[in-house]
Parts: structure tokens; sequence; C-alpha cells
């Protein structure tokens, strides 16, 4: 398991990211709050395979910076920018499907 923060100069109690088993969570721990998790594989799974027109077992997933993941697919990629206002996390394509 690697665990690292989302922003590398963000202060020590944002956002960090758990990758490991094939999977990538996003957790934030708020002081004095409880911590939450996000299944980020999930959410981008889940986008891309509607804006690729690929299923999730023929996706190939890739962290390509702090927030920013790509997916690729079916002879297609796309970039998505995880966007996690307060109530939940969601995947904005960066780029158009390519």
């Amino acid at each position: 398991m690697q665990v690292r923060p989302a922003s590398p100069s963000g202060p020590p109690a944002g956002p960090y990211y758990a990758e490991g088993c094939d999977k990538l969570w996003r957790y934030v721990s708020p002081p004095g709050g409880n911590t939450e998790g996000t299944d980020v594989k999930a959410i981008i799974t889940k986008q891309a395979t509607f804006d690729l027109s690929c299923s999730a077992e023929q996706l190939k997933f890739s962290t390509l910076n702090a927030d920013t993941f790509g997916a690729e697919g079916c002879g297609k990629k796309a970039s998505y920018i995880l966007d996690c206002p307060v109530g939940g996390c969601k995947a904005v394509q960066n780029t158009q499907a390519q």
C-alpha cells in the first residue's frame, strides 16, 4: 500500500491517496472530524466507460499527477480531474476522448 498527499505542498490535514491491490482511494481527515474515503478508481472508471464507449474490463487506469487521472481503452484515451467539493467527488473530463 502506498500513501501520498493529494498535493505535495498541501497541508498535513488535507486529502491523501492510498493505492495498492488494484485500488485507489482518496481520504480526507478533517481536524476533529471523521475520516472519509472515496473510491477514486470506481468514479473514474464509471465516467470513462461512458465517455470512451468501453467496458470497465477493457480500461487501463493511470495516475497522471495529484488529482488528474487517465483512462485508456478500446483505442481511445482521456484524462480526468477529480473534483471533490463538500458532499462527494466526481470525475470531470480534462480532455476530449481521443
